[in-house]
């Protein structure tokens, strides 16, 4: 299983339910001075997820996906995604913060 979503929805989910998630190491993160190379990784991430069969659990609702952030770009990729999104096993699970 992989987690999407918004900071920090994405990150405490996947902890939660112990599934993938796309992270950075901060030592990494300080070579990433290009937003077109951060989205080449999200996205390998992202492939590599559907190649995998992974079930793709949003933890962020679709409709709060901020335009232009890397989540929503996901989103797009996953919609795009030749076998579409119930093909890859897309799920919704919203997390609510307690």
């Amino acid at each position: 299983m992989t987690v999407l979503g918004h900071f920090p929805n994405y990150l405490t989910l996947s902890d939660e339910t112990l599934a993938r998630h796309f992270e950075v190491k901060s030592t990494a993160r300080r070579h990433w001075g290009h937003r077109r190379a951060r989205w080449a990784e999200h996205k390998h991430f992202l492939n590599r997820a559907i190649e995998r069969g992974d079930r793709i659990v949003l933890a962020t609702p679709p409709a709060h996906a901020v335009p232009g952030s890397f989540y929503f770009m996901e989103l797009a990729c996953l919609a795009a995604h030749p076998q579409g999104p119930r093909q890859i096993g897309l799920r919704l699970m919203i997390h609510t913060l307690q």
